[in-house]
């Protein structure tokens, strides 16, 4: 599910996605947000194509808001296509359970 929010003060497209298993941020936007990104910790992500590609570091407790709704959370920095950031089961799991009406939506 895409929806608008904010990372910081920037506006964004994000993600919701079930599929993956941690949050990612688009790595051009790390500057707009002008974010540091602590990279002792990188890793291999595997993609939708089967293919890998290596995150570039982590933005640690970034400010997160979408509507009313706001947070901070680690976002791992790669290149997306079709939107800014992705919020998966890492950032999923915090909400509790969740009920969704597609009625509704």
């Amino acid at each position: 599910m895409k929806v608008t929010g904010f990372v910081t003060n920037c506006h964004v497209t994000i993600l919701i996605d079930s599929g993956s298993s941690h949050n990612f941020v688009n790595y051009g936007l790390v500057k707009q947000v002008k974010g540091s990104l602590d990279t002792g910790h990188t890793f291999n992500v595997k993609i939708a194509d089967g293919g890998k590609v290596s995150t570039h570091g982590t933005l640690v407790q970034t400010p997160v808001k979408i509507q009313d709704y706001s947070c901070l959370t680690d976002l791992d920095a790669i290149h997306l296509g079709g939107c800014d950031v992705v919020l998966g089961v890492q950032w999923l799991r915090t909400l509790g359970p969740i009920l969704w009406d597609f009625e509704k939506l």
